[in-house]
């Protein structure tokens, strides 16, 4: 399931608040942090709760908008929850959408610069987070949207064998595999 259960939500004046689920294991940014650097096989098994994830929601026409470390919290048993569907819309299939909603670290370039998108956004977040795992650091760096956006748009990254730390295999950056 990899989903964070909510179980009430509830409002004041000036918040929003959501009773949930409980984990103790921490976010997938609190261990990026702390370690700055991941093995092969700890990354495919991240990828791949998050991958798992993102189908599930598309199987359910959403489109989450907003795949990102801080979103992604260990459970008991080792695996990685989605803790909140916020930003999250549904939406067809053959649909696209206009919303610059996201975080732009993590944003696609359509989706940074408000032209129609689709479930492809999700994707590239998680391109995204594959750099993150294996290089350290997000692929576009900036202090604020422009700055990302001025980045991205520069030029494009692509994982290849030189990026890919030595001991990894270099099919780890095929997402269609």
């Amino acid at each position: 399931r990899l989903l964070c259960k909510m179980y009430y939500a509830f409002q004041d004046t000036e918040n929003l608040y959501f009773v949930v689920e409980y984990f103790s294991g921490g976010d997938l940014r609190y261990l990026i942090n702390r370690r700055n650097n991941f093995e092969e096989k700890e990354t495919k098994f991240i990828i791949s709760c998050i991958a798992l994830i993102i189908n599930y929601l598309h199987e359910n026409n959403v489109i989450y908008r907003d795949i990102k470390p801080e979103k992604f919290i260990f459970g008991k048993d080792g695996y990685l929850y989605l803790t909140d569907l916020i930003l999250a819309k549904e939406c067809k299939k053959e649909e696209t959408v206009i919303s610059p909603s996201g975080t732009p670290g993590y944003m696609a370039p359509e989706a940074i610069i408000n032209q129609p998108h689709n479930f492809s956004v999700d994707y590239f977040a998680l391109g995204v987070v594959l750099y993150e795992l294996s290089k350290g650091e997000r692929p576009y760096q900036g202090n604020n949207r422009k700055e990302i956006k001025d980045e991205m748009f520069k030029f494009e990254i692509n994982l290849n064998k030189d990026d890919i730390p030595s001991d990894w295999d270099i099919n780890v950056a095929d997402l269609n595999r």
